[in-house]
């Protein structure tokens, strides 16, 4: 170990003795204005045969997120999670940023530079709602928003639940999941957030207003509902908005109360 440490130090020594000092890639941060950025990405939160997998998307101006499990990550099932997001914020963004995700990109610079080849079906949606970009390859901070999201969200909504529900019998589903994942966003939306020193409700309330309205367009994918009894075994949870109402109603009813 002390002679790999004395050959690093050498070498390094060696390196900026004949190229000058290496200096790490500054990053800058990129602010949007109201309305007109958001960024999707899938998060992996169970693989196997019986995988979950969370929809994110982020508004840029304002941080505000929309997340919802699923144990699909077919184009119905992104294209239907793209509008519950919209439904729940009230609108669509004029642009969304992706990484290169197969649900929404073919082949990048596929009919030139920056001329994506995207999914046909998937543009088809988009294309009266916004328009899809793509992030510069091997910058992922230009999608950090959602990146740094991802791991709090797995860290402080997935990890908790779960531990709370060791021994109680209860399976780990897209259903389970989806009964509890609002009332924890509008929590975390009521926090500070570190980079722009505001809450993200605040600035949702702002945003709304430069979001363009959206009309639901897509027949909801069916998606397993859990039972209110089993519902009323998880801690802590409100369930008033669940005991009477299916799954895609409540995203209808979170979409009116949030443009209210």
């Amino acid at each position: 170990d002390g002679k790999i440490r004395i050959l690093q130090s050498y070498m390094k020594e060696w390196y900026e003795s004949h190229y000058g000092v290496i200096k790490p890639q500054e990053v800058i941060r990129f602010e949007t204005d109201p309305g007109f950025q958001a960024q999707v990405d899938w998060t992996f939160i169970r693989k196997g045969k019986s995988p979950l997998y969370g929809f994110v998307m982020i508004l840029g101006y304002s941080r505000a997120p929309f997340v919802y499990f699923t144990d699909s990550m077919e184009q119905e099932v992104w294209q239907e999670c793209h509008e519950r997001a919209f439904i729940y914020f009230g609108g669509t963004p004029q642009t969304i940023l992706y990484d290169n995700l197969k649900s929404a990109i073919i082949k990048r610079d596929k009919y030139g530079k920056d001329q994506h080849g995207f999914n046909q079906d998937f543009l088809d949606f988009s294309k009266s709602n916004f328009v899809p970009k793509v992030c510069k390859p091997y910058r992922p901070q230009t999608k950090g928003k959602v990146e740094r999201f991802n791991r709090y969200l797995k860290e402080n909504f997935y990890v908790p639940l779960k531990a709370s529900l060791n021994g109680s019998g209860l399976e780990i589903t897209p259903g389970l999941l989806n009964t509890h994942i609002f009332s924890w966003i509008e929590r975390t939306n009521e926090r500070v957030h570190g980079t722009t020193q505001e809450k993200p409700s605040v600035r949702l309330e702002e945003e709304k207003a430069y979001l363009t309205p959206y009309v639901p367009q897509l027949a909801p994918v069916s998606i397993k509902e859990e039972t209110e009894a089993s519902w009323s075994l998880l801690p802590d949870m409100d369930i008033s908005y669940f005991t009477t109402l299916s799954d895609y109603e409540e995203i209808l009813l979170m979409g009116e109360r949030y443009a209210s």
